[in-house]
């Protein structure tokens, strides 16, 4: 980590806002004061992941057989200078050498899986996040830094780490923003980069050093509830990359040539639930429309008798999450295919029950039969309800099925409010093999089944007062069955405090 942006961002912060000083009188510039804030998080994180039992067991006809030696280069180990067209002659002629083939592309799958499936790594990180309120009710900042630097890296696969990297940093939040109106009713607009907390635009900050950040701009208009937004998206930075990556500069989008992926929603938020509706896109590549509702009945509306004052602490819940995927004539997945004619759909529909603190759910997430592709610069969108809380895996395969079941306990009754235990079983089918070779996505088509099951089970504890209010410890296990199983755990120790 470069510890010269610490004192970097304090001057920047100090000087912008000495500049105001002399343009502000005393109550002006005190509210602005106190209306400001300074947060900061600092994070220990662990996560280790083992593959065993591993199993790859493929039949390829000759097709199939010449076009993934020719995709991976292994053609090279084993028909060296002969064209695929020779090549898939010979194994359609000559069932002995294709059985020869097969083995020994499942024997290196396997060693590949092996290697390449093992994460065992850790890092320490820390994040300030500096909000101004506005000066004359009008014009503010806001900064932020985020760095994160190993601690160990003792295998080859990638999570919060690439095998190669010692950390981290880059200013995650720098943009200037105006607002017209009160808290409750205003027009707003904000321009530079930082986290934009919408739909399509997923973030995880729970795992990972850095949190996703967005350069762009973006604009609202508030009236209570109700509020109406635009945003436009021309960078991205990724939670195991530095830099800010301008949209035209990712690899799998270079042949639409966007220059930003727009988006424009309405949200409506109450004390019955929320509404949310985005339709976000990019130029010639890709239109993703996404709806998503939920609600909670209180269980005493239906006849069960709950004490009066405890009627929120036992509800019927319920949430819908619907996506449209369109693709543009340039549309080419992140496995570098193009699919011009990729139309797809995403869903989860959630039914859950708080019963005071247990909280118990089940939801169904269907995939379309092309796949859907996620949130991010590209106009992807995301279905997560229950999914999200899987550690491993991102549930957007072509036909993919998902049945997920949650049971979380919080320990009040025992006096430790603080104290959170969870269980997520993530069972999913129907996966269509053949639609995932044809998107490119040639990993899992090689290592991956039709179907598995992922399990995690989580402990996390927070202090709720005292001196150290703010510290939280979280604890991970999780299993996958695939082709592979694969065990993993994660512990994260963190530290979140108001500086200010």
């Amino acid at each position: 980590m470069n510890k010269t942006n610490m004192p970097f961002l304090a001057g920047a912060i100090t000087s912008v806002i000495l500049s105001f000083n002399a343009a502000a009188n005393e109550s002006t510039w005190d509210k602005f004061i106190s209306d400001s804030s300074l947060n900061m998080s600092a994070r220990m994180s662990g996560i280790k992941m083992e593959p065993s039992n591993i199993v790859i067991d493929h039949y390829f006809d000759p097709v199939t057989a010449t076009g993934l030696l020719f995709n991976t280069g292994m053609n090279e180990v084993f028909f060296s200078g002969m064209s695929p067209e020779d090549v898939a002659g010979l194994l359609a002629s000559d069932p002995a050498t294709l059985a020869l083939v097969t083995e020994e592309v499942n024997s290196a799958l396997e060693e590949e899986v092996n290697s390449s499936g093992e994460v065992d790594q850790g890092g320490a990180s820390l994040w300030l996040e500096f909000e101004s309120g506005y000066l004359f009710d009008f014009v503010g900042f806001d900064l932020g830094y985020q760095g994160g630097i190993k601690t160990w890296n003792d295998a080859q696969g990638t999570l919060i780490l690439k095998p190669d990297d010692d950390g981290y940093e880059r200013i995650s939040t720098a943009r200037a923003k105006i607002r017209l109106g009160d808290e409750k009713r205003n027009i707003s607009a904000k321009h530079g980069r930082g986290v934009i907390n919408r739909m399509h635009f997923g973030r995880d900050p729970d795992e990972y050093l850095l949190d996703k950040t967005f350069e762009g701009t973006e604009i609202s208009a508030k009236w209570d509830n109700y509020q109406l937004y635009g945003v436009s998206i021309t960078g991205i930075g990724e939670v195991t990359n530095s830099d800010i990556r301008e949209a035209k500069d990712f690899k799998h989008y270079q042949k639409a040539g966007f220059d930003s992926t727009d988006s424009l929603g309405f949200e409506y938020q109450s004390d019955y639930g929320q509404l949310k509706l985005a339709n976000t896109w990019s130029k010639n590549y890709m239109s993703t429309t996404s709806v998503k509702a939920n609600t909670g009945v209180p269980i005493a509306w239906l006849g069960a008798d709950i004490a009066e004052d405890k009627l929120l602490d036992y509800l019927l819940l319920f949430q819908i999450n619907y996506n449209w995927q369109s693709a543009k004539k340039d549309f080419v997945t992140k496995y570098g295919v193009e699919m011009p004619d990729h139309d797809s759909t995403n869903y989860e529909f959630m039914l859950g029950a708080q019963l005071d603190n247990v909280f118990v759910a089940a939801s169904l997430n269907q995939v379309g039969e092309d796949g859907f592709y996620k949130a991010g610069t590209g106009s992807g969108g995301s279905s997560d309800a229950l999914i999200g809380l899987s550690l491993i895996n991102e549930f957007d395969l072509p036909s993919q099925k998902t049945y997920t079941f949650v049971v979380s306990y919080n320990g009040k009754d025992m006096n430790l409010p603080g104290l959170d235990l969870s269980a997520v079983v993530l069972h999913s089918r129907d996966i269509d093999m053949d639609a995932v070779l044809a998107s490119g996505n040639i990993d899992y088509y090689l290592t991956g089944d039709s179907e598995f099951t992922e399990t995690l089970f989580e402990a996390r504890y927070s202090v709720q007062e005292g001196a150290f209010e703010g510290l939280s410890f979280r604890g991970v296990m999780g299993y996958e069955s695939n082709q592979a199983t694969l065990l993993g755990y994660g512990v994260w120790i963190e530290y979140s405090r108001k500086l200010f």
